[in-house]
């Protein structure tokens, strides 16, 4: 790969990066209104508990795609 196609895969790879970022940030403000909701009690607390326990799975998922890119960007880097 010339020096210009791999640039532009790095820039790439840290898009994606920022993109997991702000999908994790938006996951954690989920989490945190559903947090809210699950220990109000109310009528819809046993739903936004099960929200809440997909939301988590999910920004655990995020947060672990965000590592691995991030260790696949610096061996990349290295390269």
């Amino acid at each position: 790969m010339g020096t210009k196609p791999f640039t532009n895969f790095l820039i790439s790879i840290q898009g994606h990066i920022g993109t997991l970022n702000n999908t994790a940030g938006v996951l954690e403000k989920r989490a945190t209104a559903l947090t809210a909701r699950s220990e109000g009690g109310g009528p819809n607390a046993e739903q936004a508990a099960r929200e809440l326990m997909e939301t988590q799975g999910g920004l655990s998922k995020t947060r672990t795609a965000i590592e691995e890119l991030k260790k696949f960007f610096v061996k990349m880097k290295k390269q």
